[in-house]
């Protein structure tokens, strides 16, 4: 009998210690530096405690929604790690994730602008006469040229569409259109050679001498840059969303500062109590910038 009881309470302390795996959902390229910069939180978080086990999990598809909703749908915890697009993508797509099912439990790297490039165009002015810019429709990419044409009517801008900024990159590169937004950083224009340009980047601050749009005059994309943050569940239970939001944010080591460094934006650690009062200007800023837009 003694046997017995010790064999329940050996098997009920395995259990009731046993490490709880965390999904961390990443909705993008897998092999891109991002993706690294959220890998390197997870082995971060992995070596500095044991009562979790976070694992990195691809979901790619439909603008970060597929992973979005497969973490909205979980019964057990999981982590959705998302870029500003999980504001964007719901303004203006009825098939999209509900952003009020989540809760934000930590910021990662933040303020990371856009710009757009050029080997046609030295800047944007009304007497370049109309210019095709590459754009991915439904992301942060479109409201690049959103904001320009709804700011600055005088600059006409033709939007074609791409499924990803390599192959708008590849196009504009090639001649086939005038220009194309992507993210600015070092991974980025490194596949860039002396001719190509840059007209400008998104944002307030000005980067390795490219100049923001405000200062040469265009206006309304002062407020568009692109943010990394860590979601969960809305109905987890507060301590736990503390709990997760003290292991991440100490997590954040030098390769994630580096990380997210090299595409020119700034790692933050955002005190746990100002992250809901962050979700709803984040919801409004967004709602704001996409106001008018036709959901399709």
């Amino acid at each position: 009998m003694k046997a017995l009881i010790f064999f329940v309470f050996l098997l009920h302390s395995t259990f009731s210690y046993a490490q709880k795996t965390v999904q961390v959902v990443w909705p993008f390229a897998a092999g891109s530096s991002q993706a690294n910069m959220i890998r390197s939180v997870i082995d971060s978080a992995n070596a500095q405690q044991s009562k979790y086990k976070f694992i990195f999990t691809h979901k790619p598809g439909a603008g970060g929604s597929v992973a979005a909703q497969y973490v909205a749908d979980l019964k057990e915890l999981a982590v959705l790690a998302h870029t500003s697009s999980f504001y964007i993508r719901p303004q203006l797509y009825k098939e999209s994730h509900n952003i009020e099912d989540f809760s934000m439990v930590s910021i990662l790297c933040s303020a990371q602008p856009l710009a757009i490039f050029s080997k046609k165009l030295n800047k944007l002015d009304t007497q370049s006469g109309e210019i095709k810019l590459g754009i991915i429709p439904g992301s942060i990419t479109s409201l690049v040229s959103m904001a320009i044409k709804k700011e600055n009517p005088d600059i006409k801008i033709i939007e074609v569409s791409y499924k990803g900024t390599p192959e708008a990159t590849t196009d504009m590169l090639g001649g086939h259109i005038d220009g194309s937004v992507d993210f600015i950083g070092t991974t980025v224009t490194s596949r860039f050679g002396k001719d190509v340009n840059v007209l400008g980047i998104t944002g307030k601050r000005s980067i390795s001498g490219y100049q923001t749009f405000q200062s040469i005059k265009i206006k309304g994309l002062e407020n568009v840059t692109n943010d990394y943050f860590f979601f969960t569940n809305k109905f987890i239970e507060y301590s736990l969303k503390q709990e997760l939001n003290k292991i991440l944010t100490s997590s954040y080591n030098e390769k994630t500062r580096s990380l997210c460094e090299d595409d020119f934006g700034q790692l933050v650690s955002t005190p746990f109590n100002q992250l809901d009062e962050i979700n709803q200007t984040n919801k409004q800023q967004w709602a704001k910038l996409t106001a008018g837009l036709v959901k399709e």
